[in-house]
């Protein structure tokens, strides 16, 4: 919707909820989401819970704006994502020029799709649904937003997606080990750290071909990156909230049962994915979207610095 009917959209839903935009705020708040409407109340919601304990009603200006948009911003963001998955699904050719412009600029549509007959047609369906729009003739991606998520890798067939996966589980797996071996040696002896990492595990685990004693031994021979290349997600898992207050976290600050649970999840569905479980693969993403599932993963390799 264009500008004035985004104001007014916004402007109703906050005199429901106690809150009074200011002109700032109103513009502020289109270019941040567009005219799309569920990201209007998205957004809207994101700033009625930044201050739900206020004890009147709240005049919002475009800092408060900017600040619950960066706080829900990964939410929008997978909002997006589902939307262009969506438009890959049933209308690939505007997918892929709305891609192609999103990397390339104006200058892609220019090159690669000149000699195509409906680029025009395509054009135009996009700039109906809101996600580009043309200043002097040149298409312009419609949102900051919009672009992030065209950037983000999309796999359409399953083989693909998996392998995508693999991929960033892959990181995440070297960023679990480096992040333990790191914090786990500083300020330890080598020795010690091996005794410590190997006592707070179980003395045997179903996936883990070593047990305890031969862990210790590795470990007096090759150290405590050995041992833990040696373990398994389940390990890692036990050594994240066995060492918790050791562990230099990045990311946002959350408590520990929320990050402790964010792992599990993870390293759950991490196993799933390594161990080509394709049935539950498959039933993780129809639940949750392929890009949302990947946005878990990459968020799991920030805050382990990977």
């Amino acid at each position: 919707m264009p500008a004035p009917e985004a104001h007014l959209l916004l402007s109703s839903l906050g005199e429901r909820m106690g809150l009074l935009f200011q002109e700032s705020a109103l513009t502020r708040a289109f270019e941040l989401v567009g005219g799309h409407p569920l990201l209007l109340r998205r957004l809207g919601s994101a700033i009625h819970e930044s201050t739900l304990h206020r004890t009147d009603r709240k005049s919002v200006n475009a800092q408060d704006v900017e600040k619950a948009f960066k706080a829900k911003k990964r939410d929008l963001f997978n909002q997006v994502a589902w939307f262009l998955e969506h438009l890959a699904r049933v209308s690939p050719d505007e997918e892929r020029m709305l891609r192609d412009i999103a990397n390339g600029g104006a200058q892609a549509y220019a090159d690669l799709w000149s000699n195509d007959d409906f680029r025009e047609t395509y054009a135009h369906h996009l700039e109906q649904y809101g996600l580009l729009h043309f200043e002097n003739d040149l298409p312009i991606i419609a949102l900051d937003l919009i672009r992030e998520a065209l950037k983000r890798p999309i796999a359409i067939e399953f083989i693909e997606q998996k392998k995508q996966l693999k991929d960033v589980i892959e990181v995440i797996e070297q960023a679990v080990r480096i992040r333990l071996r790191v914090d786990l040696e500083r300020d330890t002896a080598p020795d010690e750290a091996v005794a410590h990492v190997v006592s707070a595990i179980p003395s045997d685990a179903k996936n883990r071909p070593l047990g305890r004693k031969e862990l210790i031994e590795l470990g007096n021979i090759a150290g405590v990156g050995a041992v833990l290349d040696a373990m398994n997600w389940g390990d890692y898992e036990i050594l994240f909230d066995k060492f918790y207050d050791k562990i230099e976290w990045s990311g946002s600050l959350v408590d520990k049962p929320t990050r402790i649970g964010n792992i599990k999840r993870a390293f759950t569905q991490a196993h799933l994915i390594r161990h080509n479980n394709d049935h539950q693969i498959k039933q993780l993403i129809d639940e949750r979207g392929y890009n949302e599932v990947y946005a878990g993963f990459a968020a799991m390799r920030e805050i382990l610095g990977g």
